[in-house]
């Protein structure tokens, strides 16, 4: 009798554990949780201005330029210090800025496996934080940012560039 009653209830356990995960994949499909739609920019967009650069800016400094950026766009989506130690996803992203800061493409190089809805948020994240600072003279150029983006499981990210480590 004993033996039926925890049988019973580790399938009962069971049951519940199985409808929380099929609600908690619903909720991503429908839209909502960390990862559903991404947020606009936390500053009002009217706000912001296409910032140029008035010197000549190596890549790499460039490349923080343009991190600190969505950072200032997204203040509450920023993971601040050291990171935990296990991330929810590492995702590397290319994106194509033109002559104006506008967002042209966001590539994902590396789509998380156990993660698939963090790469459609983080490139509506990308796109969002627009219009980016263009270094000065770019002319009708484009700049390619590349950059790797530490993402926890409540939906807050690092750049690995601006990345304190983890603890």
């Amino acid at each position: 009798m004993r033996h039926r009653r925890r049988l019973s209830r580790a399938l009962g356990a069971w049951v519940v554990a199985l409808a929380a995960a099929g609600s908690a994949s619903a909720e991503h499909k429908a839209g909502h949780g960390p990862f559903g739609d991404p947020p606009w920019p936390e500053a009002r967009h009217a706000e912001r201005t296409t910032h140029t650069l008035a010197y000549d800016i190596d890549v790499p400094s460039f490349q923080l330029v343009l991190a600190r950026h969505l950072y200032e766009a997204y203040p509450g989506r920023v993971l601040r210090g050291n990171l935990p130690p296990v991330l929810h996803a590492v995702v590397f992203t290319e994106a194509r800025l033109d002559a104006t800061g506008q967002v042209v493409q966001v590539e994902v190089l590396r789509e998380p496996a156990g993660s698939p809805e963090v790469a459609p948020w983080l490139r509506a994240l990308i796109r969002r934080a627009a219009p980016y600072p263009v270094p000065a003279g770019l002319g009708q150029e484009t700049v390619w940012w590349r950059e790797v983006w530490l993402v926890d499981r409540s939906a807050r990210l690092q750049a690995m560039s601006l990345s304190k480590g983890q603890r």
